[in-house]
């Protein structure tokens, strides 16, 4: 008996060592072929600050709250600026969110079930994309798992594990001090507490049995309220105050969002390339019919005659989240759910498992239906690294300037703009060894204005400018007398262009 506990142990500890090579090997590959883009490049600047100035700038300008800033500038402090250092965090929390997803999701599942769960996850190009991206984003997912283990443990155990509801209230206070839609999660906890200690104070004739539980769940909640006063002030600002860029949306609007996350989070930002390929479109139908079967396997278990509060708690974490945040939506204002719930992934995975193991007791079903759901999501895995570009790449266009405008001890002989301003943020990182310095153009301002202003200089090199495709006029550009396109080797027009400005 105790050689056949050993063995199962081992067996455990060697899937689990087996899917985090994989997660870690799929998460470095070709980690640094992709540009920083605009979100990671302003990642990199909060990290080059000092921790005061992290800080105010986060209050000030941000929509986040400052916790990972301040890890990514320990961390690049260790491993440096590259590419490698900058996304190398967000590797390590993919890895360590893979390990709570197996710790989730072997209270809820046989180890074939789970493995197959899991190699899903780990082939996501979802999950992949964060796992690459120098945000926030994968270090939230680990934290929300670690609420949701957490929880599990202290509910498992009759409520009477101290410690997992100490580390309940430590994840949590670390989840929403990465973002602020890990309170969600946390709402979700809450539900189903609450409709837990409800339904089991009724069993009881109308006794009190859950009063500890319920003294012991304040307290917990109450220290993550603590932990978060000193931030509550500038989150409810920045809250508040909202942006100028989230354009309005209209209540009919919201079940195309609805549509999108399910998109996103399924096959990824790359996978919407993919139409024109039949066998690609045929494999994405696959995933998305896999998924719809498991998670009617699991509503339909919640509505068994026997309770299953376990399987409800799946259902909270996975469900109420997105309805929240779309609900959310005419009030914000645009938002992208898939990126903002991220987190949510490996939550909805386990949930089409154990929907598909209830479905059938043969656990061979739920394995060949993962499976199927891992190998169909292999094409939008596949577009994702085929792209060597995230949004605007602007490292061709520095490589070409670095050759032709000159630094002397008195500056730099030519006058480089670029436009919109907030691109001067990745343009600085691709030139953090070069010595170019840019100067910003906003909306507000225009173009004509910023070139004139940088002409009183009479830079004896000229002015050269750089347009992003967010830009209003970037397509009529082109057009105009005045600038002249210039063709940059590796670059991508469509996306980002340099001119130079004539005389004027």
């Amino acid at each position: 008996m105790v050689r056949t506990i050993a063995r199962s142990i081992d067996r455990r500890e060697l899937a689990l060592l087996a899917l985090l090579v994989l997660t870690l090997a799929v998460s470095v590959w070709r980690l640094g072929q992709k540009n920083l883009w605009l979100d990671e490049a302003w990642s990199w600047k909060q990290a080059t600050m000092s921790t005061r100035g992290l800080i105010h700038s986060t209050a000030a300008d941000d929509i986040h709250p400052p916790l990972y800033y301040m890890l990514l500038k320990t961390w690049t402090g260790i491993f440096g600026e590259s590419l490698g250092g900058l996304r190398s965090l967000s590797v390590l929390a993919s890895l360590l969110a893979m390990a709570l997803a197996f710790r989730l999701g072997s209270g809820y599942l046989a180890p074939g079930p789970l493995l197959a769960a899991l190699l899903w996850l780990a082939v996501s190009p979802h999950r992949l994309f964060y796992a690459q991206e120098a945000r926030m984003y994968a270090l939230t997912t680990a934290a929300v798992l670690g609420v949701c283990v957490a929880y599990r443990q202290w509910v498992d155990s009759s409520f009477t594990r101290t410690g997992a509801l100490v580390a309940f209230a430590i994840w949590g206070s670390v989840a929403i001090y990465l973002h602020y839609f890990a309170v969600l999660v946390l709402a979700a906890a809450w539900s189903h507490f609450l409709t837990l200690a409800i339904s089991r104070s009724r069993a009881r004739g109308g006794a009190s049995p859950m009063r500890r539980p319920l003294f012991a769940w304040a307290v917990a909640n109450g220290a993550i309220g603590v932990a978060y006063l000193p931030w509550l002030p500038t989150a409810a600002a920045q809250v508040a105050g909202g942006q100028a860029w989230r354009h309005p949306v209209a209540v009919s609007a919201i079940p195309g969002y609805a549509a999108q996350l399910a998109h996103d989070c399924w096959l990824g930002y790359y996978g919407a390339g993919l139409g024109a390929r039949p066998l690609a479109t045929v494999a994405a139908g696959a995933v998305m019919l896999v998924a719809a079967v498991g998670l009617v396997g699991l509503i339909v278990l919640l509505f068994d005659r026997h309770r299953h509060e376990r399987e409800a708690f799946l259902a909270w974490v996975c469900f109420l989240p997105p309805i929240m945040g779309l609900a959310a939506l005419p009030k914000t204002g645009h938002m992208d759910l898939s990126r903002y719930l991220s987190f949510l992934l490996p939550l909805l995975i386990i949930s089409v498992a154990r929907g598909l193991s209830a479905l059938r007791r043969d656990n061979r079903f739920a394995i060949a239906a993962l499976g199927l759901g891992a190998m169909a999501s292999l094409p939008s895995t596949c577009a994702y690294f085929a792209d060597p570009v995230h949004d605007s790449d602007v490292r061709p266009i520095v490589a070409y300037l670095d050759g032709r405008v000159t630094r002397d001890g008195h500056g730099q002989r030519a006058a480089v703009l670029v436009a919109p301003g907030y691109m001067t943020f990745p343009a600085k990182y691709a030139s953090r060894r070069l010595g170019l310095a840019y100067g910003r153009v906003d909306e507000n301002v225009g173009l004509w204005p910023a070139v004139d202003a940088a002409a009183l200089a009479a830079p004896p090199e000229g002015i050269w400018v750089i347009v992003e495709r967010h830009w209003p006029d970037f397509d009529r550009l082109k057009d105009d007398s005045q600038l002249r396109e210039v063709d940059v080797t590796g670059g991508h027009p469509e996306r980002i262009r340099l001119f130079r400005v004539q005389n004027r």
